[in-house]
């Protein structure tokens, strides 16, 4: 199974997640956007076995389709591309990451936080309550050792624009997770 999550509510996880518990056999192939090290290995963990980036050959999709055939895990080449720089290069994402303790609902806020939603816009997108959004935002605040919604504001669009490779820690962020977002 082919699943596009290119212009999806969202990152997708929630629905590849869904599709993996429901149908537990199934072998999914996610093509996506996002190529960075930590969204590709959260499709991996939620249940795909290959992804492919939008930004490959079509070819690849072929190639994704006939490895989920013979149940092998596959990066497409823009893909594994980055990941082998990353991790040639030493930016393997670390597990103190600051981001990775941040659960998938909190990542997918953190996110359109980062792309100019408010907590009004954000609760209407995901129906919940502006009140969920607010908890939701002190979480996210607390688990980064962010201070304000200003800094909070700063820092996720910095990670939208540069996912997460190259993110500037914030100032107030404890020691062990100041290290840059790595992939």
């Amino acid at each position: 199974m082919a699943l596009d999550l290119a212009g999806h509510r969202g990152d997708g996880l929630t629905l590849l997640r869904e599709l993996a518990r429901l149908h537990p056999p199934a072998r999914i192939l996610v093509i996506s956007d996002r190529e960075d090290g930590p969204t590709v290995q959260r499709f991996f963990r939620a249940g795909a076995l290959a992804c492919i980036s939008r930004q490959d050959e079509p070819a690849e999709v072929i190639v994704g389709l006939q490895r989920l055939r013979t149940n092998t895990r596959y990066a497409g080449t823009r893909i594994a591309r980055g990941l082998l720089e990353d991790f040639a290069g030493g930016r393997m994402r670390a597990p103190t990451d600051a981001l990775e303790d941040l659960s998938d609902r909190e990542r997918e806020i953190f996110r359109r936080i980062g792309a100019g939603l408010g907590a009004s816009a954000l609760a209407r997108e995901l129906d919940v309550s502006v009140k969920t959004i607010e908890t939701y935002r002190e979480r996210i605040k607390q688990k980064l050792g962010l201070q304000s919604g200003a800094e909070l504001g700063r820092y996720s669009a910095a990670w939208v624009q540069q996912p997460p490779c190259g993110l500037k820690p914030s100032p107030n962020q404890p020691r062990r997770s100041r290290h840059s977002a790595v992939c």
